[in-house]
């Protein structure tokens, strides 16, 4: 039985694999000539530092790329403001849509069934599944990372290399908890497509919340609960330091939400062929 289990649960991986790897490629090699376009155009942007920083400090822009305002006269700073403010939003968005169907869409499609009458257990099937999104995690967290290194390269502007290897680090945590709370969603749903809207619904208003908050005092309180709250990544780029209590709280976030996911799937009512 045990064996039975685990051969279905690579069986699982591999085909999981099969079915998303191509698409988070793409999605990397995206990222990756994006941040790297981006990062090329700081020369320009640099000479214009002090009023390219006011209009950022417009409440319209703020609402959108929060109150954490980085100095434009440096590379990191520059970076922080034009991909990294809104780049957990597009990374949240991805995976919502990539998780969807992880269990939503076997129950969706039925496929469910034929899982379940196979000898595996249901922690499994979601263990399995959301296996796949450590490495995609890495991959996109990476290429965002090798991006700017890239852009800096090309424009011959130093950088220190932990910076970005800390980035990556942090990033792939904050991936893996967008992807267990969008799990989560999952399975309590049985359409892949309303599950994908609800996953990214949940994060935009978590997003817009988090940037509002900062900038009015009576729902201020309300950022904590905000996955987004904890992806203040300017202090990190500028001063190369890696806040660890928000890297805790992303990766607490990841376990929970993976837990709660399998607990969910374990007690739906699903009826085998």
């Amino acid at each position: 039985m045990q064996e039975g289990n685990n051969m279905a649960a690579v069986e699982i991986f591999t085909q999981t694999v099969r079915e998303k790897g191509r698409g988070a490629v793409i999605a990397a090699i995206l990222l990756l000539l994006y941040v790297f376009w981006i990062g090329t155009m700081y020369p320009e942007i640099s000479k214009v530092g002090d009023l390219y920083t006011s209009m950022l400090e417009n409440p319209a822009i703020k609402a959108f790329i929060g109150d954490a305002l980085a100095p434009m006269t440096q590379y990191e700073g520059f970076l922080s403001m034009e991909v990294f403010s809104y780049m957990g939003l597009v990374l949240g968005g991805y995976v919502a849509f990539m998780t969807a169907s992880f269990i939503a869409g076997e129950i969706e499609h039925e496929t469910s069934e034929l899982l379940l009458s196979l000898p595996i257990k249901r922690e499994t099937i979601v263990l399995s599944r959301y296996a796949v999104l450590v490495p995609v995690a890495i991959l996109l967290s990476g290429a965002i990372s090798v991006g700017a290194v890239l852009g800096a390269q090309y424009i011959n502007e130093s950088i220190n290399m932990g910076t970005y290897l800390n980035v990556t680090l942090f990033l792939t945590v904050f991936i893996l908890a967008t992807a267990s709370i969008s799990l989560f969603i999952s399975s309590l749903m049985s359409d892949s497509k309303q599950a994908a809207l609800a996953s990214l619904g949940v994060f935009i208003l978590m997003y817009f919340m988090n940037n509002i908050g900062g900038m009015v005092t009576s729902i201020d309180a309300i950022r904590s609960l905000c996955l987004f709250h904890y992806m203040d990544m300017t202090d990190m780029l500028v001063n190369g330091t890696m806040d660890w209590g928000n890297f805790g709280v992303l990766l607490l976030v990841a376990v929970v939400f993976l837990v709660l996911s399998v607990i969910v799937f374990k007690r739906r009512e699903i009826n085998t062929v």
